[in-house]
Protein backbone atom coordinates (compact mmCIF):
# COMPACT_ATOMS: atom_id res chain seq x y z
CA UNK A 1 0.00 0.00 0.00
CA UNK A 2 1.62 3.31 -1.01
CA UNK A 3 2.20 5.98 2.15
CA UNK A 4 1.78 9.84 1.51
CA UNK A 5 4.80 11.34 1.11
CA UNK A 6 5.45 15.26 1.54
CA UNK A 7 8.59 16.47 -0.11
CA UNK A 8 10.44 19.49 2.18
CA UNK A 9 12.51 21.59 0.21
CA UNK A 10 14.25 24.35 2.65
CA UNK A 11 14.86 26.91 0.09
CA UNK A 12 17.19 30.44 0.91
CA UNK A 13 18.15 32.58 -2.51
CA UNK A 14 17.68 29.44 -4.98
CA UNK A 15 15.64 31.58 -7.48
CA UNK A 16 18.38 29.62 -10.39
CA UNK A 17 17.53 26.10 -9.18
CA UNK A 18 14.27 25.85 -7.35
CA UNK A 19 11.84 26.06 -10.54
CA UNK A 20 13.43 23.22 -12.46
CA UNK A 21 13.34 20.95 -8.99
CA UNK A 22 10.01 22.38 -8.24
CA UNK A 23 9.06 21.14 -11.71
CA UNK A 24 10.84 18.09 -11.95
CA UNK A 25 9.66 16.35 -8.41
CA UNK A 26 6.08 17.49 -9.16
CA UNK A 27 6.07 15.22 -11.68
CA UNK A 28 7.02 12.23 -9.85
CA UNK A 29 3.64 11.48 -7.90
CA UNK A 30 4.20 12.90 -4.59
CA UNK A 31 1.43 13.70 -2.22
CA UNK A 32 2.51 17.27 -1.66
CA UNK A 33 5.98 19.68 -1.67
CA UNK A 34 6.47 21.57 1.10
CA UNK A 35 9.05 24.83 0.39
CA UNK A 36 10.05 26.84 3.55
CA UNK A 37 11.78 29.60 3.08
CA UNK A 38 14.15 31.36 5.53
CA UNK A 39 13.88 34.57 3.87
CA UNK A 40 15.07 34.69 0.61
CA UNK A 41 16.09 38.37 -0.69
CA UNK A 42 16.21 37.02 -4.61
CA UNK A 43 13.05 36.44 -6.62
CA UNK A 44 12.42 32.54 -5.03
CA UNK A 45 9.42 33.83 -3.35
CA UNK A 46 7.40 35.27 -6.41
CA UNK A 47 8.90 32.45 -8.64
CA UNK A 48 7.82 29.70 -5.99
CA UNK A 49 4.35 31.54 -5.22
CA UNK A 50 4.23 31.66 -9.12
CA UNK A 51 4.36 27.96 -9.69
CA UNK A 52 2.03 27.57 -6.79
CA UNK A 53 -0.88 29.14 -8.87
CA UNK A 54 -0.06 27.39 -11.99
CA UNK A 55 0.20 23.46 -9.80
CA UNK A 56 -3.46 24.52 -8.26
CA UNK A 57 -4.69 24.90 -11.52
CA UNK A 58 -3.31 21.73 -12.97
CA UNK A 59 -3.24 18.37 -12.33
CA UNK A 60 -0.22 18.57 -10.54
CA UNK A 61 0.85 17.92 -6.93
CA UNK A 62 0.08 20.51 -4.14
CA UNK A 63 2.91 23.15 -3.37
CA UNK A 64 2.44 24.63 0.06
CA UNK A 65 4.91 28.14 0.91
CA UNK A 66 6.07 28.29 4.65
CA UNK A 67 8.28 31.02 6.13
CA UNK A 68 10.74 30.62 8.99
CA UNK A 69 13.67 31.85 10.15
CA UNK A 70 17.30 30.98 8.33
CA UNK A 71 19.07 27.65 8.81
CA UNK A 72 18.08 24.49 7.39
CA UNK A 73 17.45 22.80 10.53
CA UNK A 74 14.79 25.36 11.64
CA UNK A 75 13.57 24.86 7.88
CA UNK A 76 13.30 21.16 7.98
CA UNK A 77 11.38 21.48 11.29
CA UNK A 78 9.19 24.04 10.42
CA UNK A 79 8.41 21.84 6.78
CA UNK A 80 7.91 18.93 8.87
CA UNK A 81 5.58 20.40 11.34
CA UNK A 82 3.32 21.90 7.77
CA UNK A 83 3.45 18.54 5.94
CA UNK A 84 0.65 15.89 5.80
CA UNK A 85 2.61 12.98 4.87
CA UNK A 86 3.77 10.13 6.69
CA UNK A 87 6.92 9.67 5.10
CA UNK A 88 8.85 13.06 4.83
CA UNK A 89 11.89 13.79 1.83
CA UNK A 90 14.07 16.55 2.42
CA UNK A 91 15.59 17.73 -0.77
CA UNK A 92 17.79 20.29 -1.75
CA UNK A 93 16.33 23.02 -3.76
CA UNK A 94 19.33 21.89 -6.20
CA UNK A 95 18.53 18.83 -6.38
CA UNK A 96 16.35 15.95 -8.45
CA UNK A 97 15.72 12.75 -7.53
CA UNK A 98 15.39 9.92 -9.99
CA UNK A 99 12.02 9.12 -11.57
CA UNK A 100 10.91 6.20 -9.67
CA UNK A 101 12.12 7.94 -6.07
CA UNK A 102 8.47 7.42 -4.91
CA UNK A 103 8.58 3.45 -6.10
CA UNK A 104 11.54 2.76 -4.15
CA UNK A 105 10.45 4.85 -1.06
CA UNK A 106 7.03 2.77 -0.93
CA UNK A 107 8.94 -0.09 -1.56
CA UNK A 108 11.31 0.28 1.48
CA UNK A 109 9.46 1.72 3.57
CA UNK A 110 6.85 -0.82 3.41
CA UNK A 111 8.92 -2.96 6.02
CA UNK A 112 8.03 -1.61 9.15
CA UNK A 113 11.21 -2.14 10.53
CA UNK A 114 13.14 0.57 7.85
CA UNK A 115 12.53 3.41 9.62
CA UNK A 116 14.22 5.80 6.97
CA UNK A 117 16.67 5.78 4.04
CA UNK A 118 18.90 7.90 1.71
CA UNK A 119 18.94 8.76 -2.08
CA UNK A 120 22.47 10.03 -3.16
CA UNK A 121 22.18 12.01 -5.94
CA UNK A 122 24.73 14.51 -8.13
CA UNK A 123 23.00 17.51 -9.01
CA UNK A 124 21.55 17.20 -11.24
CA UNK A 125 21.94 13.66 -12.25
CA UNK A 126 18.74 11.61 -11.31
CA UNK A 127 20.51 7.93 -10.04
CA UNK A 128 19.53 6.27 -7.07
CA UNK A 129 22.51 5.04 -5.24
CA UNK A 130 21.26 3.63 -1.80
CA UNK A 131 18.41 3.55 -0.08
CA UNK A 132 17.20 1.78 3.12
CA UNK A 133 20.68 2.57 5.69
CA UNK A 134 18.51 3.74 8.70
CA UNK A 135 17.72 0.54 10.75
CA UNK A 136 15.47 0.40 14.33
CA UNK A 137 16.13 -1.86 16.33
CA UNK A 138 14.83 -2.47 20.03
CA UNK A 139 13.91 1.49 19.65
CA UNK A 140 17.72 2.43 18.83
CA UNK A 141 18.58 4.26 15.68
CA UNK A 142 21.33 2.72 13.64
CA UNK A 143 22.26 6.41 11.34
CA UNK A 144 24.89 6.37 8.96
CA UNK A 145 27.23 9.16 8.82
CA UNK A 146 29.28 8.82 6.61
CA UNK A 147 29.09 11.98 4.32
CA UNK A 148 29.67 11.25 0.56
CA UNK A 149 30.79 14.65 -1.78
CA UNK A 150 27.44 14.94 -3.28
CA UNK A 151 23.65 15.12 -2.39
CA UNK A 152 21.10 13.50 0.16
CA UNK A 153 17.91 13.17 0.24
CA UNK A 154 16.69 11.74 3.13
CA UNK A 155 12.85 10.06 3.48
CA UNK A 156 12.06 9.13 6.66
CA UNK A 157 9.01 8.33 8.87
CA UNK A 158 7.13 11.55 9.69
CA UNK A 159 5.83 10.08 13.31
CA UNK A 160 9.53 9.61 14.30
CA UNK A 161 10.62 12.41 12.82
CA UNK A 162 8.37 14.76 14.92
CA UNK A 163 8.99 12.28 17.98
CA UNK A 164 12.71 13.26 17.95
CA UNK A 165 12.70 16.76 16.89
CA UNK A 166 14.28 15.65 13.73
CA UNK A 167 17.45 14.23 15.51
CA UNK A 168 17.10 11.46 13.30
CA UNK A 169 17.95 13.24 10.32
CA UNK A 170 20.90 15.42 11.84
CA UNK A 171 23.45 12.83 11.07
CA UNK A 172 22.20 12.42 7.46
CA UNK A 173 21.56 15.67 6.28
CA UNK A 174 24.26 17.66 4.66
CA UNK A 175 25.30 20.60 6.46
CA UNK A 176 23.67 24.38 6.49
CA UNK A 177 23.70 26.76 3.55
Amino acid sequence: MAMTVSIIIPTLNEERTVMATLAHTATLGFDELVVVDGGSTDETPSLVNSYRQSAQSSALCPVQWVTSPPGRARQMNEGAKASRGEILLFLHADTQLPGDAKTIIDMTLADRRMVGGRFDVRCPIRSPIDVGNHHQQDDELEIETERPRHRRSSPVRASLYLRTDGRLCRHAADGGY
